[in-house]
């Protein structure tokens, strides 16, 4: 895989330079890995490209979070419901490829949690038959960045996506969002 174009400008944030690689990618699949973060192996791209690939509109596996242990944490299926419970533990965006045709631009209203939005965009773009999770670990995850730095704003957010999308429902969330308080403030001191 080589490096075919490159811009460096300012931006409005993370998520206005995520749509800026999204309207500039001419490719059929997109990944997006943040500063820190890389393939898990050298192979994992055309590893997973190696497979079929024909029904599908989004393929994504487990990462590894580099400095804790290199521990890995495994994906959950891509449900509404994990959604709600679970938030962006259902998947690392860094391990997930999603077609183009059918990526969402992020609301860049959120600051820390629009890949949230963006998850609930697409789960009503993708049918039961149309994703695969992969067994394999695609990356390395740098912990530590600005949803960890700036944690409140980030539950804060999570909380306003959940309710644009689920409403009432958003409750249910709020043990797990504890539970991530706890462990967030625990490893990243």
């Amino acid at each position: 895989m080589a490096l075919t174009f490159f811009i460096s400008e300012k931006d409005n944030g993370i998520y206005d330079a995520m749509n800026k690689g999204l309207n500039l990618a001419s490719g059929e699949w997109i990944i997006f890995l943040n500063a820190g973060d890389y393939f898990y192996h050298t192979t994992t791209v055309s590893h997973i490209f190696n497979q079929d690939r024909s029904s599908l509109k989004m393929m994504y596996g487990s990462m590894v979070l580099s400095g804790i242990g290199n521990k890995v944490l495994a994906p959950k299926p891509f449900t509404k419901w994990n959604l709600i419970l679970w938030g962006t533990r259902v998947v690392c965006h860094q391990s997930l490829f999603v077609k183009k045709e059918i990526a969402p631009r992020y609301d860049t209203k959120f600051r820390l949690k629009s890949e949230l939005d963006w998850y609930f965009q697409l789960v009503r773009k993708v049918g039961r038959n149309e994703f695969r999770i992969i067994n394999e670990p695609i990356c390395f995850y740098q912990p530590g960045g600005m949803g960890d730095r700036k944690l409140s704003l980030n539950l804060f957010e999570q909380f306003q996506v959940l309710l644009r999308h689920a409403g009432l429902l958003a409750l249910l969330s709020l043990p797990v969002m504890c539970y991530k308080l706890i462990i967030i403030k625990t490893f990243c001191k």
